[in-house]
C-alpha cells in the first residue's frame, strides 16, 4: 500500500468508518442469503460421511462401559449407513481429476495470430511450472469435491513474489577460498490458488454464482489465520495494532464435515482462536475485491484514472473492526479474483445443487432397506416359543448356552411336548430388500452416470480384450465426458486465463526459468515475460479420458514395426529417436545408457595404436587416421 492508500484507511478516521460500514453490509447482505444453504451443505456432509447419529451405536456402546445392566447392547445393534454418496461422488471426482490432470501441461494455449506461436508454447510451459509449484492437483481436486457435494467450488487466485533465505557459496575476494553465504533470494514469482470453504464464501447475491467473478459487484471470502503470519507479509497489512479481539460469536459458517472424525471443521475452532500460551492471537479477516466509485468514497486516484467510474479495490478487514489493507486492484483480466464451479447449474439463479443432493433419498432408502432385513433377521434367528409355564422351566428356556438342556416339571411327565411346548413359525418378510437395493442404486447409477464400468467393475460374461474393456468405458462415461466438457469451459478455463494475464502483467524482465527435461534436454529454454506476451484462448477441454500407457505403447510399437519396413519412411524419420520414445513409453527410462557413443577420428587412431580397435579389413586394413 502506498502512503495515500494508508490514510484513507486510518483508524478513526471519517473514510475508515464510511468504508467499513460499507464492506460490513455488503457481507452481512451475501450471508442472509448463502446462509439458506448452510443446513443443506450439513446434511450432505452428513451423508457423504455415512454418519450415524449419535442417539444409535456410539452413544450405546458407551453407555455399556459405564452402566451394568446395559451389558446386553452390543455393537452389533447399529444402524448401517450405506455410502452410497461418497462412493459415486468419490468415482465423478476421480473422473473428472484424470481427465483435467492426466494430461501435460494440464493447461492447453491457443493463438489465433501465427507470429505468437512460440509465445503460446512458453505460456503453456509457464502455467505447466505454476500448476506444480502450487500443487494444483491437490486445490483443483478439492474443488471438484466441493462441487459434487455443494454443487460449489470455489478458486481463489493471486500473484505472488516468494523470497527466501537461501545458503549458496560464494569466492572469498582474499583467500580466493569458496565460502557460504546466506542470501534472500527470488525462489518463485508467479500464480498462487487456494481453495475458498464454501461456507466462508460471500459474493455478491444480484448476480448468479457462475457470473460473479465477472460481473459480481463485489465478492468476499473469511479466513482465521494467525496475527504473526499477518506481521510476516510486511507492507502488506497495515494498523494491525488497532485490530480488537476475535468475535465472541461461531463466524466460521457451522459446516459439520469433520463431525464422524471427532474433528474440527475448521481448524482451531474449538479453541476459540485465542492465542496459547502467550502465542499470537488469531484473527478473523475478510477479504475481497469490490467496486468503488473513488470520488463517492473520497478517495484520490493516480493519474490517468477517471475518478468518476467504477474500479476494483482489495479490501482486508481485520476481526470485523479495522481495515488492515486497502488497496487499488487492477489486474488486466478485470474479474474478481476467483473462479467458480457449480456444475449442475441450472438457468440463472442464484444458488445450485449438487449431485448429493439427488442421491441423498436413494442413500437414506437403501439404508433402511438393508437395516429392516438385518433386524428381521435378528428376529427369525431368535427362536421364538410357544410354551405353558406350569409344564415347563422357564430358567432353562431363557439360557443362551449351546446345547441346552430344557427341564420338565413333574406335571408334564408322560404327556406329549407338542400339547404343551412348539416353535412359532416367523416368516422373513424382508426378503426382497436386498434385491431391492440393487434396483435402488441402478436408479441413481442411471442419474450420477455412475455405471459398474466407470468405477472399474468389470461386467459378468466372461473374459474381454482390453479394446473391448476401453470401448465399454469410454461409451458409459460419455455422460460425465459432457461433465467435465461444461466444467472446463465454464471454470477450470477461466483459471487459465487470470493466470496467463497475471503472468504477462507481473512477471518481472528479470525473473525467468530454465526448462529443461524432456523439452530442453538438447538446448535449455528460456522463458522470460516478453516471450510470454499475447492474446490467447485456452480450449474447452473434451472430457474424454486420456489414452492409456499401454494403448499408446501399442500405437507406437507398431508405427515403430511399420518406419522399419518401410525404406520411405525410413528415410524421413529418425528410426534410432523413435525406438527410444517407444522404450520409455514402455518403462525403460534408463535405455539412453545402452547407447554407443560415437568416437572422434583422434579417440579411434589411439584406440588402433593400443591395440583396442581393429580396423575393418584386418590389422593391415585402411588407416582410419588417415581420414578414410
Amino acid at each position: 500500500m502506498n502512503e495515500n492508500e494508508k490514510s484513507f484507511i486510518r483508524p478513526g478516521s471519517e473514510t475508515h468508518a464510511k468504508l467499513l460500514k460499507r464492506v460490513k453490509a455488503q457481507i452481512a447482505e451475501s450471508y442472509s442469503k448463502m446462509s439458506q444453504f448452510y443446513g443443506r451443505w450439513n446434511m450432505r456432509e452428513l451423508q457423504y460421511q455415512a454418519y450415524v447419529s449419535v442417539q444409535d451405536w456410539e452413544k450405546r456402546y458407551n453407555e455399556v462401559c459405564k452402566d451394568a445392566s446395559l451389558v446386553n447392547v452390543k455393537k452389533q445393534d447399529a444402524n448401517i449407513i450405506v455410502p452410497y454418496s461418497f462412493a459415486t461422488i468419490r468415482t465423478i471426482v476421480t473422473y473428472l481429476a484424470t481427465v483435467f490432470l492426466g494430461r501435460k501441461p494440464i493447461f492447453t494455449v491457443g493463438t489465433n495470430n501465427s507470429a505468437l506461436v512460440e509465445n503460446a508454447k512458453s505460456m503453456e510451459m509457464l502455467l505447466q511450472y505454476n500448476a506444480e509449484h502450487n500443487q494444483l492437483v491437490k486445490e483443483l481436486t478439492q474443488w471438484l469435491y466441493n462441487g459434487e457435494i455443494y454443487g460449489l467450488g470455489i478458486l481463489k487466485t493471486g500473484f505472488v513474489t516468494e523470497t527466501a533465505p537461501r545458503t549458496t557459496w560464494v569466492l572469498d575476494p582474499m583467500s580466493g577460498r569458496p565460502l557460504r553465504a546466506r542470501t534472500a533470494s527470488v525462489i518463485y514469482q508467479g500464480n498462487t490458488v487456494e481453495n475458498i470453504d464454501p461456507f466462508l464464501f460471500f459474493p455478491d447475491p444480484r448476480v448468479p454464482l457462475l457470473k460473479v467473478a465477472k460481473e459480481g459487484e463485489f465478492v468476499y471470502w473469511r479466513n482465521f489465520v494467525g496475527k504473526f503470519s499477518l506481521q510476516r507479509a510486511g507492507d502488506t497489512y497495515a494498523y494491525l495494532d488497532e485490530v480488537k479481539d476475535c468475535p465472541a460469536e461461531d463466524l466460521s459458517g457451522g459446516s459439520l464435515r469433520n463431525l464422524r472424525a471427532r474433528g474440527d471443521s475448521l481448524s482451531g475452532k474449538t479453541a476459540g482462536f485465542a492465542a496459547i500460551d502467550g502465542g499470537s492471537s488469531w484473527v478473523q479477516l475478510d477479504e475481497g475485491t469490490v467496486e468503488l466509485i473513488p470520488d463517492e468514497i473520497g478517495f484520490s486516484l493516480p493519474s490517468g484514472y477517471d475518478s468518476k467510474k467504477p474500479h476494483k479495490f482489495l479490501v482486508s478487514v481485520a476481526n470485523s473492526s479495522q481495515i488492515i489493507r486497502f488497496e487499488l486492484f487492477g489486474a488486466d483480466h478485470q474479474q474478481h479474483p476467483v473462479v467458480v464451479n457449480e456444475p449442475y447449474a441450472i438457468g440463472n439463479g442464484f444458488g445450485n445443487c449438487g449431485i448429493s443432493d439427488y442421491l441423498s433419498p436413494f442413500q437414506e432408502t437403501i439404508s433402511w432397506f438393508l437395516n429392516s432385513h438385518i433386524f428381521n433377521v435378528k428376529g427369525v434367528v431368535n427362536n421364538s416359543f410357544l410354551y405353558d409355564p406350569s409344564m415347563v422351566e422357564e430358567k432353562d428356556l431363557k439360557s443362551d448356552k449351546a446345547g441346552k438342556l430344557i427341564r420338565l416339571k413333574p406335571k408334564a411327565f408322560g404327556v406329549d411336548p407338542s400339547t404343551y411346548f412348539r416353535q412359532l413359525d416367523i416368516r422373513d418378510v424382508t426378503a426382497g430388500h436386498v434385491g431391492d437395493i440393487q434396483s435402488l442404486m441402478r436408479i441413481g447409477n442411471d442419474i450420477s452416470a455412475v455405471t459398474d464400468n466407470v468405477r472399474g467393475l468389470q461386467d459378468s460374461g466372461g473374459r474381454k480384450t482390453a479394446t473391448e474393456i476401453r470401448a465399454t468405458v469410454e461409451a458409459a462415461s460419455s455422460r460425465l465426458a459432457h461433465h467435465a466438457q461444461f466444467i472446463s469451459g465454464a471454470s477450470l478455463c477461466n483459471l487459465g486465463l487470470q493466470w496467463s494475464l497475471n503472468l504477462q502483467q507481473y512477471l518481472s524482465e528479470d525473473f525467468q526459468i530454465d526448462v529443461l527435461g524432456s523439452q530442453g534436454a538438447q538446448k535449455p529454454i528460456t522463458v522470460t515475460a516478453a516471450g510470454i506476451a499475447g492474446d490467447f484462448y485456452f480450449p474447452i477441454h473434451d472430457g474424454s479420458l486420456p489414452l492409456d500407457k499401454i494403448a499408446l505403447f501399442d500405437i507406437w510399437q507398431q508405427a515403430l514395426q511399420f518406419i522399419a519396413g518401410n525404406q520411405i519412411l525410413a528415410g524421413q524419420y529418425d528410426l534410432g529417436r523413435v525406438f527410444e520414445f517407444v522404450a520409455k513409453l514402455g518403462g525403460a527410462e534408463n535405455i539412453d545408457q545402452f547407447k554407443l557413443q560415437p568416437q572422434s577420428p583422434e579417440q579411434i587412431s589411439a584406440g588402433v595404436q593400443n591395440g583396442n580397435l581393429i580396423p575393418i579389413g584386418g590389422p593391415n586394413g585402411v588407416d582410419l587416421s588417415q581420414g578414410f
